[in-house]
């Protein structure tokens, strides 16, 4: 009993600090980064907050799992648990306390507000050995970046190349904000850190540097196999019909590691219907939503609120002069025989190279 009355009278001083303490970003937007991609946005009612016991965020912050750590929240058995798979963190929200993968127990301050569990940030992320930067965008939203030691890009050069991405995400949740003007991505590609052995831009530059999508849920378990077989990773563009018919194919891509997009049928009359049933498809599937789409020029006309990757006027084209291959990074859309045009990709030297938000293609 003196135990659980320690731990409100804790929680009480903690709700009572909090209400005290500023907002440490401008907006009401907050961004969690994964290593090198932007998955998840929080808006205003969830935002995290500053105490002297430090940085607490929403619980909803780990829905994207960030670097495989998974959540799960139980309202009715006031239980929250975070866990990978030797790792774990049990919070019992009834007694305050926080019990580890080897069963140690110690208290552990969590806290509600405006109706939302909160857990603090950093004794998770260093629990898991993670690392979390709390970066500053240039309009003065906060980003909370989680890292496991496989991200390409350093804090600074992940914020400037974010800054398009974040742009479009606070036109997307924000129905207040005008559209905001294209932020222009520097036009060179990625600079990999010695420790990605795979998808780098070391090679010379007379190598072209070409970025992976594919297109058609027919294509896709081959694809799987040809990716993990040249251990690569590459994005996906799906229609809301092509997820909902095969969930548990979307399951696995995302599990795998590679990257999923949005895209339309050709003849689609309402685009922007069709990318929002998307998402809210993928939503439904993974609690996920994607900012990627891949859409033809005509259909992309007038659209905002998505970073937008202009389909190739020829699918399966592989680069077939030196002179193409020093210009501008490419985007490479496979359709068709992904085993064949990874083995011609590589057999020609090109950087082949995960697309994402940031990544500098049109």
């Amino acid at each position: 009993m003196k135990k659980r009355l320690i731990s409100c009278a804790l929680l009480a001083a903690l709700l009572v600090t909090s209400l005290c303490v500023p907002a440490r970003a401008a907006g009401d937007f907050c961004f969690i980064a994964v290593n090198d991609t932007i998955p998840t946005t929080l808006t205003s009612g969830s935002m995290p907050f500053y105490t002297n016991a430090g940085l607490f965020v929403p619980y909803t912050a780990f829905d994207s799992e960030p670097c495989g750590i998974v959540s799960a929240y139980n309202a009715a058995d006031q239980t929250f648990v975070l866990f990978t798979r030797s790792k774990r963190l049990i919070f019992n929200l009834a007694d305050g306390t926080v019990t580890d993968e080897n069963k140690n127990e110690s208290n552990s301050l969590t806290t509600f507000k405006n109706g939302i569990l909160y857990v603090p940030v950093m004794f998770c992320v260093s629990h898991f050995g993670l690392s979390l930067s709390i970066l500053t965008s240039k309009d003065g939203y906060m980003v909370l970046r989680f890292t496991d030691g496989s991200q390409v890009y350093d804090d600074s050069l992940f914020i400037e190349k974010a800054e398009n991405l974040i742009a479009y995400r606070v036109s997307q949740y924000s129905s207040t904000s005008t559209k905001p003007s294209p932020v222009q991505t520097p036009g060179t590609t990625d600079t990999p850190t010695p420790t990605q052995p795979v998808q780098t831009d070391s090679k010379p530059e007379t190598h072209a540097a070409v970025y992976l999508a594919f297109t058609g849920i027919s294509n896709v378990p081959a694809a799987l196999d040809a990716l993990s077989a040249a251990s690569l990773s590459g994005t996906f563009f799906l229609t809301a019909d092509e997820m909902e018919q095969n969930p548990g194919l979307i399951r696995t891509l995302y599990a795998s590691g590679h990257k999923l997009g949005l895209t339309v049928p050709e003849n689609t009359a309402d685009v922007a219907a069709a990318l929002a049933a998307a998402n809210e498809t993928l939503d439904g599937i993974l609690n996920i939503k994607s900012v990627m789409v891949l859409l033809t020029a005509e259909q992309a006309s007038g659209l905002s609120g998505y970073r937008i990757f202009t389909r190739p006027a020829q699918a399966d084209a592989l680069p077939d002069s030196a002179s193409e291959k020093s210009q501008a990074p490419q985007l490479y859309l496979c359709t068709q025989n992904p085993a064949q045009a990874l083995t011609q990709l590589q057999a020609e030297g090109d950087n082949l190279l995960l697309l994402r938000e940031t990544s500098p293609v049109s």
